[in-house]
């Protein structure tokens, strides 16, 4: 415990008043007094240059003074207010008790040296032993409990970017694992060029969408766009679910697009969390043909066209997944050379604006026009460009996932 107080008068008999007050062997008290009574570390100056030295010495040995008693009037070099003033520049930690035996000193002068009105006092001339001795065991008792609770603060600070340094340490490795689920590479067909993308709304701990791509016999290729409900670490464990359950059933069943989300519907059924739930657009085309089936479980419609013509393809959809049981209606088109198909996620449908205004499918169609005809991976670029321009400078609320594919055979397939 510090128990260190520097006393700063230009009157030795001041000094030496101090002393006897503070000093038990120069007190005739009883052996119980004696015992009750404080023992302190006494550090002297008649004036307030040598004060100044005394504070940067005891500093300098890693034994800092803990509390001041400082008089304001010391003719002859600096006052106590500059003394004060140039030890709280060295260290402002020290407890101030300021002595003066005239009226003339404004307290308003002396705040200007303290952020917290806390750390001094006032006391006027002549004192008694009580008051000495009261001062001196609120300062040096304030002072260690300061030091106690920033010492406490310091390693409740240090522990928490420890354990926070810990926990980033998993959740990115979460985020490693979730993009591992992904495809590793784009496959690349004579027919069919695609582009994707995908980026969660916060930097650790992965998010909720989902896309895949499985190729399936007789040259036909299934692709998935999905999101589960929630962001981070939790709606990416929904998405390794629904993906290990998709996978499973795309990989080993020979299922139309609609039979295989119902039956992934019942396989997700209690693996869910409860409460949350996971939309999906599943898509198979046909390779030779261009011919395109799709089911949809709550997901947002996918756009598809060419040129100057786009259009949202409204289909009838069925309930989200891991919450109700039903059938999933499947929808068929034919495609023609040059068209675009666009499946994506609701973070870019719902992207808003400083104004709350949500992106839409409007700027969604519009995006396709501009660029529509550019390849495919140019073109979500520049989708997402426009997307993140029209947020402004809002933070992103929810992942973005999307997927394009140019339908372009050769003379050969057609």
């Amino acid at each position: 415990m510090n128990r260190n107080i520097l006393f700063v008068d230009d009157e030795v008999n001041i000094l030496e008043a101090y002393k006897t007050i503070l000093t038990p062997a120069q007190r005739r008290t009883s052996r119980r007094r004696k015992s009750q009574q404080q023992e302190y570390n006494l550090f002297f100056a008649e004036n307030g240059e040598r004060a100044v030295e005394i504070y940067q010495e005891q500093l300098d040995k890693g034994d800092p003074i803990a509390a001041g008693f400082f008089d304001m009037l010391m003719p002859g070099g600096i006052d106590g207010t500059e003394t004060i003033r140039q030890i709280r520049l060295i260290d402002p930690s020290i407890m101030c008790v300021i002595v003066t035996a005239y009226a003339d000193r404004d307290p308003k002068e002396i705040r200007e040296f303290f952020d917290d009105q806390s750390m001094w006092l006032y006391l006027n001339k002549p004192f008694n032993d009580g008051e000495i001795r009261q001062l001196a065991q609120n300062l040096i008792s304030s002072w260690n409990l300061r030091k106690e609770n920033k010492e406490y603060s310091e390693n409740l600070e240090n522990l928490v970017k420890q354990r926070t340094k810990a926990l980033n340490m998993e959740l990115e490795k979460v985020s490693i694992v979730q993009r591992n689920l992904l495809p590793h590479s784009i496959p690349s067909y004579p027919n069919l060029e695609i582009g994707v993308y995908y980026d969660t709304c916060i930097e650790l701990g992965g998010g909720g969408d989902y896309y895949d791509l499985i190729e399936l016999p007789d040259d036909k290729l299934g692709i998935v766009v999905a999101d589960a409900s929630g962001h981070g670490p939790s709606a990416a464990c929904i998405m390794a679910i629904t993906r290990a359950f998709f996978r499973d059933l795309a990989t080993k069943n020979d299922m139309s697009p609609g039979k295989l989300v119902q039956a992934l519907n019942e396989k997700v059924d209690g693996n869910y969390p409860r409460g949350h739930f996971v939309t999906m657009l599943y898509v198979v085309i046909d390779l030779k043909t261009g011919l395109v089936t799709s089911a949809n479980s709550a997901h947002p419609f996918l756009v598809c066209g060419q040129d100057q013509h786009y259009k949202i393809v409204e289909t009838e959809t069925g309930m989200i997944l891991g919450m109700f049981m039903g059938e999933y209606p499947e929808h068929s088109m034919q495609l023609t050379p040059g068209d675009l198909i666009f499946m994506f996620t609701d973070g870019i449908e719902e992207h808003k604006n400083e104004k709350r205004e949500e992106f839409g499918y409007g700027r969604i169609l519009a995006a396709c026009e501009e660029h529509g005809h550019e390849p495919t991976q140019q073109f979500i670029e520049k989708l997402i460009q426009q997307a993140n321009e029209y947020r402004g400078n809002l933070p992103r609320e929810d992942d973005f996932t999307c997927v394009a594919m140019r339908w372009k055979p050769d003379s050969s397939s057609q």
